[in-house]
Order: structure tokens, then sequence, then C-alpha cells
């Protein structure tokens, strides 16, 4: 099963750079099978990054740790929420685990970088927001063939989407009282 995994991880990945003359990708190597277990690695990964940048004051902030985790769990909903309807969309949902897992493996690479970046200091959500919908839009471009309108149409929704999933906080309590204290 774990090879199975790596496998279906690897043709994800090589969705990144498909090159018109690059042999095919082959769709019956990701099936949900591989794509839940991705998206969960995805998601641990998330939980483990943010409990270790509260590090030993977790436990004095975890009603504002549990909101900032439903926000990233409903930003990072958006763009595989956008890969499964435009694979729907386009007559392909056979695709769609494989969108899946491209999502989950992108989402955890920016993850990383913002987190690395962070520790020089620098605030990149809004650009790495606009690199995952770059990256969404040319997935759903050359991995279901979609139009050009199509494949920009899904990275605006990753765009709009996920800004407006950011702005979830500001409807939880924890949201309410940073704005209150402001």
């Amino acid at each position: 099963m774990a090879s199975r995994f790596m496998t279906a991880v690897a043709e994800a990945y090589r969705a990144f750079g498909m090159r018109k003359d690059a042999r095919p990708l082959d769709f019956s190597l990701v099936g949900w099978n591989e794509a839940v277990p991705g998206v969960v690695v995805l998601v641990l990964a998330q939980a483990a990054m943010l409990a270790g940048s509260f590090g030993d004051m977790l436990m004095d902030y975890l009603p504002f740790a549990f909101d900032l985790g439903f926000v990233t769990l409903v930003a990072f909903a958006v763009p595989i929420v956008v890969v499964i309807v435009a694979a729907r969309l386009a007559g392909q949902p056979d695709k769609a685990p494989l969108l899946v897992m491209f999502v989950a493996i992108l989402l955890l690479l920016v993850q990383v970088v913002s987190l690395v970046l962070s520790y020089f200091g620098m605030q990149t959500s809004m650009a790495l927001v606009a690199v995952t919908a770059a990256f969404v839009g040319r997935a759903v471009r050359t991995v279901l063939g979609a139009s050009i309108t199509m494949a920009i149409l899904a990275g605006v929704l990753v765009a709009v989407g996920t800004a407006a999933a950011g702005m979830l906080i500001l409807l939880l309590p924890t949201g309410q009282m940073l704005a209150n204290a402001a």
C-alpha cells in the first residue's frame, strides 16, 4: 500500500512539470484510495506546523489554535473542491483523484515555503495564494486539457475563495476578540 501511495505521489508530482513531449500521465495510478491519504498527510503536516508555531504556549492559546486550524482547513478545501468541480465539468471525473493529490502536494509545498520564509520575517500569505491559484489553473489546463478560460476561472476561484476563507477568522470568537482589541 505504501509503495502504491508513493507511486501515486510521484505521478501527481509529474503534473507539476508536464511538457508536451513528456510521457502522458497515467491516471489509473492515482485513485481515491491514494488521494484521500494525501490530503490526510497534508492536514497532519499543517497541524504539526501550527502546533509547533505555538510551542510551549499551545495549551494557553488552544482556542486560538483551533480557530486558526479551522480557517486553514477551509482554505485547504477551496482548491480541492475547485479541482473536483473542474474535473466533473470537463466530463473527466476519473482525473479528479490525480488533481486532488496534486493540490495536496502543492499546498504542502506552499506551507513549507511559507514556514521557512516566516523565519526570515517575511509575510507572504497573499503571494502564496497567488502561486497556488496559478498552479491550480495550470493543472486544470494541463491535466484536464481545459480551455484557457476554464483554467483562469479555476485560478481566480481558488484565489478569491482562499482569501475569503482567511476572512472567516473574523466571524470566529478569536477573530472578534482580536478585532475588538484593535
